[in-house]
């Protein structure tokens, strides 16, 4: 993507500090010294985005944040054959996850920090739980899962990926809405300056963005039923029956074959016999 954009013209500054952000002009100034304007300004800096901190005083909101923590241990022998784990239930709104790979294995923990005062006592016994040493390293990164800016900008800066909160907040995946977002922002900026309006690019970005928000609000509604603590143990036991109808439909969620209004309605038809086996 980088060559891709200095062949089309563009600057290469990677590797440079920005030691102050001026959202009004819009600008950044580097390390250097250096002062960059732009008529438009989209800030992709991830979670703990300077450019959110510059327009909004912090960069999100450390009550509905999430927080996840996670190791890269040595392969084991049986990886080539273990199924991918996703452990409900072992965080507060949040979950588990053993991903086995060629010569690693992924193990962490993530969930809405401010449920969860002692994640780290939850990842050590998580991966005690699945049969591993607790003395690799652990890594701990913000993840804004709790939330998203409805509005993701100001003025003329936007704000993509995950420095808007565009992560999903069942899954914590923000790979795919962090593309999303990035092209969207980009076609509103293109737009905007080529009619010469570039104070339209905010609201063309807004209009653009609304079905990744009805997404995310669809997802936010199902999280506060599936970590609901009356029926916590009763949809964990769902997830786990093999042939469950919401497991395979949380697989065919994860796997982009349908939205989240169909794993609601699912989840929802459910409700009563889930609160019957409680």
């Amino acid at each position: 993507m980088c060559r891709r954009a200095l062949e089309a013209g563009a600057e290469d500054f990677t590797g440079v500090r920005v030691t102050g952000i001026d959202p009004a002009a819009p600008a950044v100034t580097l390390a250097d010294g250096r002062r960059l304007t732009a008529r438009v300004l989209i800030g992709a800096d991830g979670v703990n985005s300077e450019v959110a901190r510059a327009l909004f005083g912090q960069p999100f909101n450390r009550r509905h944040v999430g927080f996840g923590l996670e190791v890269e241990a040595p392969a084991t022998a049986d990886n080539p054959d273990a199924p991918v784990r996703i452990d409900f239930g072992v965080v507060r709104y949040g979950y588990g996850w053993h991903f086995p790979k060629a010569v690693s294995s992924t193990i962490g923990v993530g969930g809405i920090l401010s449920r969860n005062p002692a994640m780290k006592r939850a990842m050590a016994d998580y991966v005690t739980a699945i049969g591993r040493g607790a003395e690799e390293k652990v890594k701990g990164q913000f993840l804004p899962a709790g939330d998203f800016r409805r509005v993701p900008g100001a003025g003329r800066v936007l704000l993509a990926g995950d420095a808007a909160g565009l992560v999903d907040p069942f899954t914590g995946e923000g790979i795919a809405l962090a593309m999303k977002s990035g092209q969207l922002a980009a076609d509103s900026a293109i737009d905007a300056l080529r009619h010469n309006h570039p104070d339209d690019a905010l609201p063309r970005y807004r209009l653009a963005l609304r079905p990744m928000h009805a997404d995310l609000r669809q997802a936010i509604l199902l999280r506060k039923l599936v970590y609901a603590r009356p029926l916590q143990s009763a949809i964990v036991a769902a997830f786990k029956r093999p042939s469950g109808r919401l497991r395979r439909l949380t697989f065919e969620l994860l796997g982009g074959e349908i939205e989240y209004a169909d794993l609601s309605r699912a989840a929802l038809r459910r409700l009563p016999g889930l609160l019957l086996r409680r």
